[in-house]
């Protein structure tokens, strides 16, 4: 599985101690030049160049024909007044994994939005920390603790409502009892 990335989530993500677990879903993700250069950090563009080099990132050009249709798709979610607003590097993300069926990953609320609100993105799939992290629990990579271990590290607070949802269907006993991410077992005795 492959992933397109955008701003609000990298900012987020590379504050995280166990950030690597996103390489244990995505095969490789994509940051797209727009995205690229939105970001200042030092610890960021440390450890996107860390990754660049062991090929687990990918630089995705910006092509003119991604950038009309990403141009066209702000428009779109900009007429719908009960759409938050996407900027450029949201929708480029957005238009990446419609054509090219990479997974985007996101904190935006807009963009998150865009798959239910506009018909010819309804099958995109966009996906936030929290889905990530789900998918770790899933895969074995980690266990309920990283939850917690990623709002305390990354400062991020999930929806209260979709965290819930998450942590009955993995059979998690709690909201990971904030134990680093490592020992806490779920209510099926994996760990």
């Amino acid at each position: 599985m492959q992933a397109v990335v955008d701003t609000c989530f990298l900012v987020d993500w590379v504050k995280f101690s166990m950030r690597d677990l996103l390489f244990e879903v995505f095969k490789v993700v994509w940051i797209p030049e727009p995205v690229l250069g939105e970001l200042r950090s030092e610890e960021t563009l440390a450890w996107l160049a860390e990754r660049l080099a062991e090929r687990k990132l990918a630089v995705l050009p910006e092509l003119p024909e991604l950038r009309a249709k990403a141009l066209s798709l702000m428009a779109t979610v900009a007429s719908r007044l009960s759409s938050p607003i996407i900027d450029y590097p949201e929708a480029y993300c957005l238009v990446v994994g419609r054509e090219m069926g990479f997974v985007v990953l996101t904190e935006n609320r807009g963009a998150f939005a865009v798959p239910r609100v506009v018909q010819e993105y309804s099958n995109v799939a966009v996906w936030r920390s929290l889905e990530v992290l789900a998918q770790a629990v899933r895969l074995g990579k980690a266990d309920c603790g990283v939850f917690d271990l990623y709002r305390e590290e990354a400062l991020h607070e999930f929806p209260r409502r979709d965290l819930e949802k998450v942590l009955k269907e993995l059979g998690c006993r709690s909201r990971g009892g904030g134990n680093r991410g490592g020992a806490e077992e779920n209510s099926q005795g994996e760990g």
